[in-house]
């Protein structure tokens, strides 16, 4: 028989320090200008150009926001591991 586990019902928030927000801003500001010569995206209807990631380990939560063009910054922040 197999093992399957099913979440039901749960609610997850990750939350994203100032100094994290405030990385992924300049990098986006920067990546806009010197990749897309800051010129609008379009990803579909609904947009989605950037997206955040969040992965839990069990040694800490590694965080990331990727452009829908492939590139990506990591802001984990290691000293809370």
């Amino acid at each position: 028989m197999e093992n399957k586990i099913y979440m039901q019902d749960q609610k997850f928030t990750f939350e994203v320090s100032k100094q994290q927000l405030e990385l992924v801003n300049s990098w986006r500001k920067d990546h806009e200008a010197q990749k897309h010569n800051n010129q609008p995206m379009y990803v579909g209807a609904i947009g989605g150009t950037y997206a955040w990631h969040f992965t839990s380990t069990g040694i800490g939560l590694l965080v990331s926001c990727h452009c829908a063009c492939g590139e990506a910054i990591d802001v984990t922040d290691i000293d809370s591991f």
